[in-house]
């Protein structure tokens, strides 16, 4: 996703982060469940299982298995990566983050969005700048029968705008069991 100079006080942006989506597939996605386990937090359902962990302030991808528990997409590393105007480059793992919640998210029948209209679970925190001139408030979002993990992030600049060229959403590499990770249509 890249957001082509962004001078704006806030910006909204969300992206397919994993998809599961297997035709011939006998396990039905199921209702999203969410848990936390000491600093290690997951979304789950019948068809995947992605962990986040908390350290040292930050976040990292904890990896994601399948439906028999296979390992499919290796752990570790930032769960976004920023470029500002200026070239620099900024991961998920510079910046502070506050603790992550997990949320319950109600469906929103007037969304356009069909996966809003589902229930689902969430698990959120806020990313601050390390000079603190802006926020980031991310998600990693599972709904109900999804097939692929969502992660949305919400730009606050603090004092002026801020100028960003891209952000990359969180870069995986899958296990020998996984195969190759696949996005299916805009979700």
């Amino acid at each position: 996703i890249f957001l082509h100079s962004i001078l704006a006080a806030l910006t909204a942006v969300s992206v397919t982060l994993v998809s599961c989506d297997n035709p011939s597939s006998k396990h039905p996605a199921g209702k999203a469940t969410a848990a936390q386990s000491e600093d290690s937090f997951t979304l789950g359902n019948n068809l995947l299982s992605a962990s986040f962990q908390w350290k040292n302030g930050g976040i990292q991808f904890g990896g994601l298995k399948g439906p028999d528990g296979t390992e499919l997409l290796q752990s570790g590393g930032p769960v976004f990566t920023l470029k500002l105007a200026n070239g620099q480059e900024m991961s998920s793992t510079d910046m502070k983050a506050t603790k992550p919640e997990l949320t319950n998210l109600q469906p929103d029948s007037k969304s356009l969005r069909a996966a809003a209209q589902l229930p689902g679970q969430a698990i959120s925190t806020t990313f601050t700048a390390p000079d603190g001139s802006f926020s980031i408030d991310w998600k990693a979002v599972l709904r109900e029968n999804s097939h692929y993990l969502r992660q949305e992030f919400t730009l606050k600049a603090k004092d002026k705008p801020v100028p960003f060229s891209s952000i990359t959403a969180l870069q995986v590499v899958p296990t020998e069991a996984g195969g190759i990770p696949s996005i299916s249509g805009n979700t």
